[in-house]
């Protein structure tokens, strides 16, 4: 019974959501006619300033790409240098350790003999 109301509900918000799909659709499609209609420039005009505006915006579209381009590799750049120092401590800290581990072994050794 619980999911045949489900099922209704479902339905119902369907039905909602596709009346205001068309809704939008249509007021959007209203709207661009209203708006040629209104205009008052001339369509040669209109395409020109828009033309303008697209190139306007794909300039600065590109600039912040550019930018963007800039700061990343940057910080990538920090990165490896950072990664180059890490590695350049672990290594000395292995090799520190090596030879402490070799130079505990040598007196070892000698602790041994000198026991025997």
């Amino acid at each position: 019974m619980f999911s045949y109301f489900k099922k209704i509900q479902t339905q119902q918000r369907r039905r909602q959501q596709g009346k205001i799909l068309f809704f939008s659709l249509f007021s959007a499609v209203i709207s661009s006619t209203a708006a040629i209609f209104l205009t008052p420039k001339s369509g040669k005009e209109m395409r020109s300033s828009t033309e303008k505006e697209v190139k306007k915006a794909g300039s600065k579209i590109q600039d912040a790409t550019e930018g963007l381009r800039n700061k990343v590799s940057e910080v990538a750049d920090g990165t490896a240098e950072k990664s180059k120092d890490v590695m350049a401590k672990i290594r000395d800290s292995f090799k520190n350790s090596r030879d402490e581990a070799v130079d505990v072994v040598a007196e070892q050794t000698t602790v041994d003999e000198d026991l025997k």
